[in-house]
């Protein structure tokens, strides 16, 4: 091979690398903060492994990444498949430099030339349904500078964009530094070759060749040069390119030597020198930078944000979800920059109100414990997928070595999941902060037996997987089972709707136990397997959960999606089994003088009526704070109200009766009468009265009935409401003694129960709460329904005789 030559080849081709030369020399530098608070570090990336001894060059918006091993083979990655990019020249040795979002691939082809009329390097582009790259000649052919040469031909693409346009290094010529001809410098011209064919070129700058017959004044050995050099590193679609642009010396007469001054090389954008460095453009337009000491981002002339400390390496066009209270999203402009902050990769997000980059650390943004250390980062495509390398250590295996290897992070966004447990209903039930109007942080349903009798566990959920439909359908998510920090997903499946938008969660199997709770898990098929090994689920996905602290405040926690399935065993054995709800209500309850408690299991256990009620129609919303849990009725789209019944209990009834005597009725009116005091002692001041009558109206509250004090109706309801009542109380003169009261009001509940509720509470509530949730795919046991007790001047008998208002 002539060495020579191969040097001269060299050394042309290097000029685009006087950009990356320059960024080496810059220390990455240490963080002094950014402005603004940061958005929450939940990690939401899937890690893809690119292979051991592979280096990532680019991804594209189709998630086909440009990789090379450590053989000099480049390869396009399409979803764990590797394409060898090859040339029809088997003597000839390929590179590539860029990969345009569809996939193209540009780069050059090499081989030794010593030929008259030399060619050692040419352009390739790799279409995107071919390994075969097609070669393109350089459109110059330069003088040669070696000895019996005549011209030579030399040319790189080193840039393409998205419109197919590709931009190339073209040798047009050399001079000599000196006269002594020591040294010789290259003359390499950017092109603009048009997209989609690449069939002509259009040269963006212009340098003379070596002749230097229009400046006579010049030795003729050192020739002349005019006109500055482009470099073109990075382009858009709109035709905005970066890169460096070289501008000639002056020649120079120096103890009878001539020599030229040093090149002047600048920093240039769309060819104009810029102050700052630029690494790269994205297709708003948008060029992010490095100046001493600070990270730009720069829309044209006099347009110019400083960021802070930070080394980048990428921008992208990305957008991210904002989710509303309904769990409804909306696309926002967030441009993400790549890079590094303290020599750790990291991605800086625009924030939503667009004030300021917010910089997250890369191993915030996945679990702990996969044995991934990121050493650098590349790049990363408008769907804020990102590709670098470091190394790994396979957690599974004890004793197991670092390997060097490419990596690829997965963005993988859940906005929404819900309980696909009765078809058609998407908003009735769901995370995050809409599974009932006690808004627990986690969803209770049950096994689903209507739509398919397959016992099985049902979820949906909207997600945003980055990246192409071949790389979203290897994201596989299923339900875990956590074990300390273990996450051991459960058989199932998972199938994405056409859109990619809306993916179906199946749990194959719901145990018969207890407790059933699981958690959402996500991770890329790396063995290709079709299921999810507990090494792969590296994406346990967070969301904001609002609720109120023990004072009553509003609070955000962090909170995984959490899941509460009952199966169809559980259901049957809390509702008819030998110690379930119906034995308890028929064989102990009702003989054990629990007669309402009895009769309202009874409805609840058969979607009927109480006896002693009737049963008008009425609903209840989602969003009723008295519903635990958004189970129990069958919210029809678009998930408010649920229908089911009122039972009413008439001021005639036993229940109304029971209630009126309740000892929790009587606290409450001991406590509003007794204020009356003051009223009943003036009224009495004449002696002649004996028994006065007193009408009282009161506002209404709570009434919670006590299992100690009112057994039978603590079963039957619990906690309850009294709206607005009167009472009517008969006063003796003696002692101010009470001979009578009665009461005019409403007392209401929602006949729900519980899963998770205070210890203190009963077992059979939990086992009702089972019941609840499989309402009405495992059976129709476990409808809640309202209840109302009307009493109309009821007698209040417990309050006869007492003297509270002496």
């Amino acid at each position: 091979m002539n060495l020579a030559r191969l040097y001269f080849s060299v050394c042309w081709l290097l000029t685009g690398a006087f950009a990356w030369s320059q960024a080496d020399q810059i220390a990455r530098p240490v963080a002094r903060g950014v402005g603004g608070t940061s958005a929450p570090n939940y990690p939401r990336y899937a890690v893809v492994d690119l292979g051991a001894g592979m280096t990532p060059i680019r991804v594209a918006n189709n998630g086909w990444v440009l990789v090379v091993d450590g053989n000099a083979n480049y390869y396009r990655w399409k979803a764990g498949t590797l394409e060898l990019l090859t040339s029809n020249d088997p003597n000839a040795a390929v590179g590539a430099s860029d990969m345009n979002n569809a996939g193209v691939v540009v780069g050059g082809v090499f081989k030794d030339d010593n030929s008259v009329n030399a060619e050692p390097s040419a352009g390739m582009r790799w279409d995107v349904n071919s390994s075969v790259g097609t070669k393109v000649s350089s459109p110059v052919a330069g003088p040669s500078p070696f000895p019996g040469g005549s011209t030579l031909k030399q040319m790189q693409f080193t840039a393409i964009n998205d419109q197919g346009d590709a931009y190339s290094n073209v040798y047009t010529g050399y001079r000599f530094c000196d006269r002594a001809q020591s040294s010789e410098s290259p003359f390499s011209n950017a092109y603009k070759w048009p997209g989609p064919t690449g069939s002509s070129s259009t040269a963006l700058s212009s340098c003379a060749n070596a002749d230097s017959d229009n400046n006579p004044d010049l030795p003729p050995i050192l020739g002349n040069w005019i006109n500055p050099w482009f470099s073109i590193s990075r382009a858009n679609k709109d035709g905005r390119y970066i890169g460096q642009r070289g501008d000639p010396g002056t020649p120079q007469q120096s103890n009878n030597y001539w020599r030229f001054t040093p090149e002047t090389v600048s920093n240039m954008v769309d060819g104009q020198v810029v102050d700052f460095y630029p690494v790269d453009v994205s297709e708003a337009g948008t060029v992010v930078g490095i100046k001493p000491g600070s990270m730009i981002v720069w829309t044209g002339a006099g347009s110019e944000t400083g960021i802070g400390t930070g080394v980048p390496v990428a921008i992208n066009n990305a957008t991210r979800l904002t989710v509303d209270a309904n769990g409804n999203t909306t696309p926002v402009l967030s441009e993400q920059i790549l890079g590094y902050l303290q020599e750790v990769p990291t991605l800086w997000e625009l924030t939503t109100d667009r004030s300021h980059y917010a910089p997250q650390a890369l191993t915030d943004l996945i679990p702990s414990g996969t044995g991934w250390t990121f050493t650098s980062v590349v790049d990363l495509n408008d769907q804020g997928v990102i590709v670098g390398y470091g190394t790994f250590q396979d957690p599974s295996v004890a004793g197991s070595a670092p390997e060097a290897h490419g990596f690829l992070l997965l963005p993988v966004e859940i906005t929404k999941l819900w309980s696909d447990q009765l078809s058609g209903v998407t908003d009735a039930n769901y995370l995050p902060n809409q599974t009932g109007g006690q808004e627990r942080q986690y969803l209770l349903m049950g096994a689903c037996q209507s739509s398919n009798f397959d016992l099985k566990g049902h979820l949906k959920a909207k997600v945003d997987v980055g990246g192409s439909s071949e790389l979203r359908n290897k994201i596989l998510w299923r339900l875990a089972t956590k074990i300390g920090n273990r996450y051991l997903p459960e058989d199932g499946s998972s199938t994405y709707d056409a859109n990619g938008e809306i993916v179906t969660v199946v749990l194959d199997t719901v145990f018969p136990d207890d407790e059933n709770s699981y958690n959402l898990v996500a991770g890329y098929d790396q063995d290709g397997n079709g299921q999810l090994s507990s090494a792969e689920a590296t994406i346990r996905p967070s969301y904001k959960w609002n609720h109120h602290d023990s004072n009553g405040q509003p609070k955000t926690d962090a909170h995984e999606y959490e899941v509460k399935i009952v199966s169809r065993d559980t259901y049957n054995a809390n509702n008819t089994g030998t110690f379930g709800l119906s034995n308890l209500s028929d064989y102990i309850w009702a003989p054990g003088g629990l007669t309402e408690a009895s009769r309202c299991m009874n409805a609840f256990l058969t979607a009927g009526t109480p006896v002693g009620a009737t049963g008008p129609a009425t609903t209840v919303t989602r969003s009723d704070f008295r519903l635990t849990h958004a189970v129990g009725l069958i919210f029809p789209p678009p998930g408010n109200p649920g229908p089911t019944i009122n039972a009413t209990f008439s001021r005639t009834s036993q229940m109304a009766d029971d209630a009126a005597n309740a000892h929790a009725i009587y606290v409450l009116l001991a406590d509003r009468i007794s204020a009356k005091k003051d009223e009943v002692h003036q009224r009495f001041g004449d002696p002649g009265n004996v028994v006065e009558t007193f009408d009282w109206h009161f506002e209404g509250g709570s009434v919670n009935f006590a299992n100690a004090s009112d057994p039978d109706l603590f079963l039957a309801l619990g906690d309850t409401i009294i709206s607005p009542f009167d009472v009517t109380v008969k006063v003796h003169r003696d002692g101010y003694t009470i001979e009578s009261v009665t009461i005019t009001g409403t007392i209401t509940d929602l006949y729900d129960f519980d899963y998770d509720g205070p210890p203190k509470w009963p077992e059979f509530v939990r086992k009702a709460a089972r019941v609840q949730s499989g309402y009405n795919t495992l059976g129709n046991a476990g409808r809640i329904y309202t209840v109302e007790i009307q009493m109309l001047n009821n007698a209040c008998r417990q309050m006869e005789g007492t003297t509270i208002l002496q």
